[in-house]
């Protein structure tokens, strides 16, 4: 597929993207200093170069997993490894 006739417009810059990154991951390392490592935990797919950005900053023992999110009608099903399958009603 061609993109060359799509522009896309700039909302916020990546020198501010990365500067905001740096901030939170100091704050974190801050407020978690006495801990012996940070678990982070990231949603699939949309959080990956977030986290990858973040952990990067962090000044601190890190260990990074995820979890996969799917939806099938009325349920939610959340996958990690050694879960089998949380099903969640939709609140009304």
């Amino acid at each position: 597929m061609d993109h060359s006739n799509y522009a896309i417009d700039e909302m916020i810059s990546a020198k501010s993207i990365a500067a905001r990154v740096e901030a939170l991951a100091k704050e974190i390392t801050a407020n978690y200093n006495d801990a012996d490592k940070l678990v982070v935990v990231g949603l699939l797919r949309g959080s990956f170069v977030f986290i990858a950005d973040l952990v990067r900053e962090l000044k601190m023992p890190v260990e990074v997993d995820f979890l996969e999110v799917s939806s099938y009608g009325d349920a939610i099903c959340w996958f990690a490894e050694g879960v089998l399958c949380i099903h969640c009603r939709p609140c009304s």
